[in-house]
């Protein structure tokens, strides 16, 4: 305190759960589940409409699925991906399309550099863009 008192434990306490409190409550952010659950797809959906060319990126996914270590399921794909992205310590059911993108080309960087490639037919992919092209072949157009 500024006129030199020692603060009492009760009212240090009161300000810790002050402070804790909202802290504790960011993560499970209810009001941004509320803000960003209109209008949006399945993370499958939401990970294909992301692709410029999904035409191009299905006939890849396609080879993809032949592969022997391939997932197969738009469930099983898109949980790889979402575990691979969230290691950056970001939820990707609450991403912005602009963070989406961000996250991808951060984990297709990585993939090169750990060797996390995928060798289909004489062309090299990441491991996440194969697996995004997989996704593409297994995930039904949105209407």
């Amino acid at each position: 305190m500024t006129d030199g008192t020692p603060i009492s434990r009760q009212r240090l306490l009161v300000a810790a759960f002050g402070v804790a409190v909202p802290l504790a409550v960011t993560p499970l952010r209810p009001w941004r589940l509320l803000v960003r659950i209109e209008g949006r797809g399945s993370i499958p959906q939401r990970f294909v409409a992301l692709m410029a060319d999904r035409d191009t990126a299905r006939a890849v996914g396609l080879e993809y699925l032949q592969a022997p270590k391939a997932e197969r399921s738009a469930n099983a794909l898109a949980t790889a991906l979402a575990h691979d992205l969230q290691y950056q310590r970001h939820d990707v059911r609450n991403a912005t399309d602009a963070e989406l993108r961000g996250l991808i080309s951060v984990r297709i960087t990585r993939d090169f550099e750990e060797e996390r490639i995928v060798e289909l037919r004489g062309w090299i992919l990441s491991l996440t863009e194969a697996r995004l092209c997989g996704l593409a072949a297994v995930t039904p157009a949105r209407s």
